[in-house]
């Protein structure tokens, strides 16, 4: 064996034969080809994907603004029976002076009654009965569909995002309010 100087070195190449060259080259084009189809067929999978996920932001979008429409109809309907309460046993009018609006609800009681011939023991059970039905079901009911909702990010959260977003950003508008919030902080 001869030791060979650093600065010559035996050039050896890789020699591969053209028919080798080419099948390999055909190996190549065809997995290309595959990846491509399979590329084509994800993005119209990924199309479809975020048309749905859309319509799903929509839908919460409207079902968290129809949720706080029921909650306040509900929270009103609650205050309305507590402030009727007394109104419930019809008083005599020489009692302490009314507002237009109690007078109102005064009438309207009365009317009804009248028309459905009930006593006001019967009117006033009935109307614990609703309170108590809204109380009980309806507000566990309701606060159990409250978790289900997205809910805004607590404090510590806002501090570090800088943000009143929601947690979950699942559409543009969210994400590029995000990012503007993000590069102000």
């Amino acid at each position: 064996m001869t030791p060979q100087s650093p600065t010559k070195r035996s050039k050896r190449r890789n020699t591969i034969s053209v028919g080798e060259f080419d099948s390999k080259a055909q190996v190549l084009i065809a997995e290309w080809e595959q990846v491509a189809k399979e590329l084509e067929l994800f993005e119209s999978k990924h199309k479809k994907y975020l048309e749905k996920l859309e319509n799903v932001e929509n839908l919460k979008i409207t079902h968290c603004q129809e949720f706080k429409k029921i909650q306040t109809k509900i929270n009103n309907l609650k205050k309305s029976i507590d402030k009727n309460k007394s109104l419930i046993i019809i008083p005599d009018s020489s009692s302490s002076p009314r507002t237009a609006a109690e007078k109102t609800d005064l009438l309207r009681i009365r009317r009804e009654t009248e028309v459905n011939r009930e006593t006001p023991e019967q009117r006033q059970e009935r109307i614990h009965i609703i309170r108590e039905h809204l109380i009980k079901e309806q507000s566990s009911y309701l606060k159990r569909i409250e978790y289900t909702l997205p809910q805004a990010p607590e404090r510590y959260l806002r501090i570090i995002l800088g943000s009143e977003l929601p947690v979950s950003i699942l559409n543009k508008a969210d994400q590029y309010k995000y990012k503007e919030s993000y590069e102000t902080f």
